[in-house]
């Protein structure tokens, strides 16, 4: 599987998929999407593998859409079809996913996290879902978040586009385990 934005790689029963953008932290592009899409395929496909283990490479997990492409007017709106059939894939996967966020988790990113079975991200990873700030809709990531935090947080976070640290992410039910920045890998 030849993939552009990330990588998959199988190490007997665990599988590893990397988001590989780090120098635009992991921000997801529409090629990005198509990655995600075939990559959930994949995963969904694997017959040896049983857990999958998600996480970004360089500063951060994900901060998201590509908001330079955006901007630029790249982003077609296959871009939203492909990235939340690939969340949907994950998410209805009978394989065990887990996410270990750091830096920033944000918007996809987040959506992405939301769509494992268990979540884990460093005391200072910031989560969000900023995209109210830029003026769009946050996503499919909206619908997925009160089954973890609640109607009243989720409609906060997605109204206010504010971001909370792993150890608040912790306190609300949003991740599952919080580790140390020092220790993450």
């Amino acid at each position: 599987m030849k993939l552009e934005t990330m990588s998959f790689e199988k190490k007997g029963r665990i599988g590893y998929l990397i988001l590989n953008r780090p120098q635009l932290l992991n921000a997801m592009n529409y090629q990005g999407a198509l990655d995600l899409n075939q990559a959930a395929e994949t995963i969904r496909d694997e017959p040896d593998v049983r857990l999958v283990l998600i996480k970004g490479s360089g500063r951060a997990f994900c901060a998201g859409i590509d908001l330079k492409q955006l901007a630029a007017g790249e982003t077609p709106h296959h871009y939203y079809e492909s990235w939340d059939r690939g969340l949907r894939i994950l998410e209805q996967s009978e394989k065990i996913l887990i996410c270990a966020m750091h830096g920033y988790a944000l918007g996809g990113g987040l959506q992405l996290a939301l769509a494992c079975d268990i979540r884990a991200a460093t005391e200072e990873c910031q989560l969000g879902l900023p995209a109210i700030k830029e003026g769009i809709v946050p996503g499919l990531g909206t619908l997925r978040l009160p089954r973890y935090i609640g109607l009243g947080r989720a409609k906060w976070m997605t109204l206010s586009g504010e971001n909370i640290d792993g150890r608040r992410a912790y306190e609300i039910g949003l991740i599952d385990h919080i580790v140390k920045k020092d220790t993450f890998d």
